[in-house]
């Protein structure tokens, strides 16, 4: 009886993770119906088997020990509220994974099946967008939205008090107000969609068809990191597939296909201009008038770093603007989750963090050399987004949408 709640509620959480559904608790703090039922499923899921499995996987104990600190930041002060918003959704990914790792093969089929679904509406608005500005407002200023994202955040980028990349002409993000974030979370429905499609006995053009869509989407956000982590993605699908390829020679041929579309897809963009954009993204000097150059950022939130090396700056956003007013006119985060762990809770932060991706990273591959299987492939796959994606973003897990996706995918791919 247990097991079948468990299962009907993971499944539920599937459906709810790309929408969410927020609602207000007191003021102006809200909490998502995902969030609250994903806590419900981990009182059902936890168990001494769980904390067993912690403390023998090197990877989840290093994560775990990671939202400890950031847990025992908290004691420091600053933004209590930032720093609490940040501790919930650390805690909340390993939440989610536990209710899911030990599910059955077949259930966490459905499961990847209903993520992938319930994401093209997500993926519709987001390519409308792109096509149309007057729909792109419509829909931002629509009071529906507020049910998929954050009020008070929605409020901010509508109103212009917050600047973001998704009023940029051209550019789509459905329910994300940042065009990147968005397609680092199109990229993990994409490693779920090689999943469906490597788990399946034959080719489905259906899912080819989801394939396609999924491309489609990242390049609507026109997202330069989010393209250029799409092609790596299947590149390494490739060469992992051609490695196998005596025993995988229907895997071959379903890559070849996926790298048929990914090359007529990227073929088709403006590369010239494409190119231009993105040296001029991570190369143009930092003004307040023409946005951001990721090098100048990264620099500039190195040297600031090195002067607290140790414990940073906390989750205290004043302390940060007013070091990095000295250095500039603008205030930018480091726009690297390396560099933002280590502002949030200091170099032991980002030790542990880097550790982390090193272990989970080399973990899958070896388990890829000694025995392909679609989990193992899913595994490595996602860690490659997380980290490639993480190089130009901040903390993603402070995104619900890609915390509860990713973990929820990792636990799929634990076999």
């Amino acid at each position: 009886m247990k097991n079948k709640i468990v299962k009907n509620l993971v499944l539920l959480l599937a459906a709810l993770v790309p929408l969410q559904i927020y609602f207000k608790i007191f003021a102006s703090v809200h909490i998502t119906l995902a969030a609250l039922l994903a806590i419900i499923l981990f009182i059902f899921s936890i168990s001494r088997t769980s904390v067993k499995y912690i403390l023998s996987n090197k990877r989840y104990f290093i994560y775990i020990a990671l939202c400890l600190l950031f847990t025992l930041r908290l004691i420091s002060g600053g933004d209590l509220r930032n720093g609490l918003k940040i501790t919930y959704f650390m805690w909340l990914g390993p939440v989610v994974f536990f209710a899911v790792k030990d599910l059955d093969k077949n259930v966490k089929k459905k499961l990847v099946h209903i993520l992938v679904l319930c994401s093209l509406p997500v993926m519709f608005i987001s390519i409308f967008q792109a096509f149309s500005e007057s729909f792109k407002m419509s829909i931002l200023n629509s009071p529906i939205m507020k049910l998929f994202v954050e009020p008070d955040t929605l409020k901010e980028v509508v109103e212009g008090i917050r600047r973001n990349n998704i009023l940029m002409p051209g550019r789509g993000g459905g329910f994300f107000v940042n065009v990147n974030i968005a397609s680092l979370y199109f990229n993990l429905i994409i490693c779920a969609i090689i999943y469906n499609i490597f788990n399946a006995k034959k080719i489905s053009g259906f899912d080819i068809i989801l394939f396609i869509f999924a491309i489609t989407t990242v390049v609507s956000t026109g997202s330069s990191a989010g393209i250029m982590v799409s092609f790596i993605i299947f590149l390494s699908v490739f060469i992992i597939a051609a490695f196998k390829r005596i025993k995988f020679s229907l895997c071959i041929t379903k890559t070849a296909l996926i790298l048929i579309v990914i090359c007529i897809t990227l073929i088709s963009l403006p590369c010239t201009k494409f190119c231009k954009n993105t040296y001029k993204r991570f190369h143009n000097k930092i003004t307040s008038k023409s946005g951001t150059g990721r090098n100048e950022i990264w620099n500039t939130s190195f040297e600031l770093l090195t002067k607290k090396c140790l414990f940073g700056y906390g989750y205290s956003d004043s302390a940060w603007n007013d070091a990095y007013k000295k250095r500039h006119g603008s205030v930018y985060p480091p726009h690297n989750i390396f560099l933002i762990i280590w502002q949030y809770v200091g170099f032991s932060g980002l030790l542990l963090y880097a550790c982390f991706i090193i272990f989970f990273f080399f973990d899958v591959l070896k388990k890829l050399k000694l025995d392909f299987s679609q989990g193992h492939l899913l595994g490595f796959l996602l860690i490659l987004v997380l980290f490639l994606h993480g190089l130009t973003e901040n903390l993603v897990f402070a995104n619900i949408r890609i915390d509860m996706l990713f973990w929820l995918l990792v636990g799929v791919a634990e076999t």
